[in-house]
């Protein structure tokens, strides 16, 4: 089971806005794992903005960076409502990208769409470069290439894609980083190639 959402938010008069997400019951004691990535749509030359979480076990994971917030890790047992809360100046826009993915002990890999599937990795990889404090994905260069790999080894992050796509994904990823290195665009060459080689794109 899944859900993969991408939601724009604006704050408030009073500066807040918030997401509610109902949760499916636990399988086998399993409540799934989830991944948050906020990203500020537009520069407030430094001014902070509060992001909070309710239901997934993580503190933020982009803690250095004013324009990003990053949740990963398993939800909270119990946990029937996932929220996102955000604080700031009024009127400010955020994307906010809502992964959830709980798979069962039979299942090989999530059942999703091609659109899904790269969106899900696309928001990984920005996860990841956030979580070693680089704010937009830009041309990645080799030095940083080790430190991507081992961010999204971080442990919430790895669970997520776990339970969406399997095993399969992580013996593929140093060589599908590797091979797009140098390319302009990435986040978008490498999510092209995983989702080919794990066989969710044509």
């Amino acid at each position: 089971m899944h859900f993969i959402n991408e939601f724009e938010l604006r704050l408030d008069a009073q500066g807040e806005a918030s997401i509610r997400i109902a949760l499916p019951p636990p399988a086998d004691g399993n409540f799934g794992h989830a991944l948050v990535l906020i990203e500020r749509l537009e520069a407030q030359d430094g001014a902070p903005f509060e992001a909070i979480n309710e239901g997934i076990n993580s503190p933020d994971l982009a803690d250095v960076l004013s324009d990003v917030a990053v949740f990963a890790g398993p939800i909270n047992e119990g946990v029937e409502t996932l929220r996102i809360g955000l604080f700031g100046r009024a009127g400010e826009r955020f994307r906010v990208f809502v992964g959830w993915a709980r798979r069962h002990y039979d299942e090989a890999t999530a059942d999703l769409s091609c659109t899904v599937c790269r969106k899900s990795l696309k928001a990984a990889f920005r996860a990841a470069l956030a979580a070693i404090g680089i704010p937009t994905p830009g041309e990645v260069i080799s030095a940083a290439a080790d430190q991507l790999i081992a961010a999204l080894a971080t442990e919430g992050i790895a669970a997520f894609l776990y339970e969406l796509f399997g095993e399969r994904l992580v013996g593929r990823l140093q060589r599908a980083v590797d091979a797009v290195l140098g390319m302009t665009r990435v986040i978008d060459e490498v999510c092209r190639k995983l989702c080919r080689e794990i066989g969710l794109c044509d």
